[in-house]
């Protein structure tokens, strides 16, 4: 009537209910297998990080101590269940918390070879010992060492724990 093709039987396209069945049933099935994937890669991103900002509050304190030329300065590092780390200056009645740090979730404070788990610093800003900080990924199980050399005061990330004395 208008100029309007008629529509006839059978020209309609689109798609069958098992054709989308069939869709939605692949996309579930790649998508059940990516999720956990995409979770170990999330959790080795929050491990990566955790372990770069712990770097930096090592050296940051180290700063501190050296700009006020001061040995009251020492991270106080609280392994699992805490997961967590205070830089703290000694003062009397006791301590002054500089700055509080809770890991990630899913990101485990595993241990620290640091006596009394303290990480002090001397007037020059160099540690007082070398040790290292070990975090690991709950979710992938995957390890990063957080390394401080004890006459240098270099601090670093590996993923290998170090093989000697030297190394730290």
């Amino acid at each position: 009537m208008f100029g309007l093709p008629s529509k006839k039987r059978g020209t309609l396209s689109g798609f069958t209910l098992l054709e989308v069945s069939l869709a939605v049933l692949v996309v579930g099935i790649l998508f059940s297998v990516a999720v956990p994937d995409l979770r170990r890669c999330l959790g080795r991103c929050r491990l990566q990080t955790a372990a770069d900002q712990l770097a930096g509050d090592i050296r940051e304190t180290s700063q501190l101590a050296l700009n006020e030329e001061s040995s009251l300065y020492f991270i106080k590092f609280y392994p699992s269940p805490s997961n967590a780390y205070y830089v703290k200056k000694s003062a009397n009645p006791g301590p002054l918390v500089v700055k509080a740090v809770s890991l990630p979730s899913g990101v485990v404070l595993e241990n620290t070879n640091f006596s009394n788990h303290e990480l002090r610093f001397s007037a020059k800003g160099t540690p007082t010992a070398g040790g290292t900080v070990t975090l690991r990924d709950g979710v992938s199980g995957s390890f990063k060492y957080v390394i401080v050399a004890a006459v240098t005061g270099r601090v670093r990330v590996s993923d290998q724990p170090p093989k000697n004395v030297e190394d730290i």
